[in-house]
């Protein structure tokens, strides 16, 4: 079993941006935290072998994600939420160690979450919000020979 943490404080130290680059203006932005940084990570991964004699060895395992939710822009104005991802695996190796066939599932419980967001104005004046989003959930086989 391997576990992690990450506990970070994204608080700006005080940084400037350009309001608009043809003006030179610069807007103050201290206070805001970094961007796509959150404040905890927590994950935790484990698996367990267990010996089937002549009929070779299984490993059963899975792994949580806990990723506390961040602001995507240096302005602050556009958040993505928490998330919670869970993946499972399967692995089973011949008694000769030569084979292994291997399935898994990533995001089990196939919740949508959002990576990013951005406000994108265009030359018309249209802003529109564009979201991307991590991958829903999807299963996976393998297949490995050692010669």
């Amino acid at each position: 079993l391997v576990a992690g943490t990450q506990c970070l404080d994204p608080a700006g130290a005080g940084y400037f941006a350009p309001t608009n680059p043809n003006f030179g203006r610069l807007l103050d932005l201290s206070g805001n935290t970094l961007t796509r940084t959150p404040r905890n990570k927590l994950s935790m991964y484990g698996y367990y072998g267990i010996d089937m004699g002549s009929a070779g060895k299984i490993y059963p395992g899975g792994s949580i994600y806990y990723q506390d939710g961040f602001y995507t822009n240096i302005f602050n104005t556009n958040w993505v939420q928490s998330r919670v991802l869970v993946n499972l695996t399967f692995t089973y190796r011949t008694a000769n160690d030569r084979l292994d066939l291997s399935g898994g599932v990533s995001n089990l419980f196939d919740r949508r979450y959002a990576d990013s967001s951005a406000l994108e104005t265009f030359g018309t004046g249209t802003v529109t919000q564009v979201v991307s989003y991590l991958a829903p959930r999807f299963w996976s086989a393998t297949a490995r020979y050692r010669f």
